[in-house]
């Protein structure tokens, strides 16, 4: 069975000036470590050297509603996850940030 093999500049521009400029951007940038604009940790963390998180699930779970809303496609409530939800109360809300570890894991 023959294997694929992709060509490296695939996803590139098909036209060759554009290609040609995007080949010299990218050489000039690769070695580069990659930060992107997209997370959902506080970038404070990032600058002040002095800054912590208190714990994984404040870092890794609450924060990010990507994680929290496919853990609650699985059937786990938000409230078991540490989400209050929008109605005023709260009652049932998982304080215990490694009780939400554990549950994530």
């Amino acid at each position: 069975m023959e294997s694929l093999q992709l060509h490296p500049d695939r996803y590139l521009s098909s036209e060759p000036s554009v290609r040609r400029l995007a080949l010299e951007i990218y050489e000039s940038i690769r070695e580069l470590p990659i930060i992107s604009p997209h997370s959902h940790v506080d970038p404070q963390l990032f600058v002040d050297p002095q800054q912590r998180f208190g714990n994984p699930t404040e870092l890794f779970i609450t924060p990010d509603h990507y994680v929290f809303r496919i853990l609650y496609s699985q059937g786990i409530p938000l409230e078991a996850l540490g989400i209050p939800p929008r109605v005023v109360g709260g009652e049932g809300v998982e304080a215990d940030p490694q009780k939400v570890w554990k549950l994530f894991c």
